[in-house]
């Protein structure tokens, strides 16, 4: 036998001894990737639904909370422009200028005209 036949059967009897390891290699690779299929699976069914529902439950607390915050911003608003107002005719009332009473107050010139008309009734 020649060089050439010797290290080709010496390689065909090395790939004929490794095959089988590559082949239980391979299976076991299958296995563990069809664990990994089912529990992935089992996730995305049941697994992330209670999270998924606990982040829609945040969120619309997270609604609610924005919305009762916004409410109370416009009570505010309201409650400072009526305090304004009333405070805008107590000065138009003891005869205050109008550019004081705009300066103190922040309401504008039509808005005064309008408060004093009411507060001369």
């Amino acid at each position: 036998m020649t060089h050439i036949e010797l290290a080709l059967t010496g390689l065909t009897t090395v790939c004929l001894l490794l095959m089988p390891v590559a082949l239980l290699f391979l299976h076991r690779i299958g296995r563990e990737l069809g664990t990994l299929n089912q529990s992935a699976a089992k996730l995305s069914e049941g697994g992330l639904a209670p999270a998924t529902a606990a982040t829609a439950q945040g969120a619309a607390t997270l609604t609610e909370l924005t919305d009762s915050v916004a409410e109370m911003k416009r009570d505010f608003e309201w409650l400072v422009s009526d305090r304004m107002i009333e405070l805008a005719i107590n000065m138009a009332g003891t005869g205050q200028s109008q550019d004081r009473i705009a300066q103190h107050t922040g309401i504008s010139a039509s808005e005064l005209d309008a408060i004093r008309k009411i507060a001369k009734h």
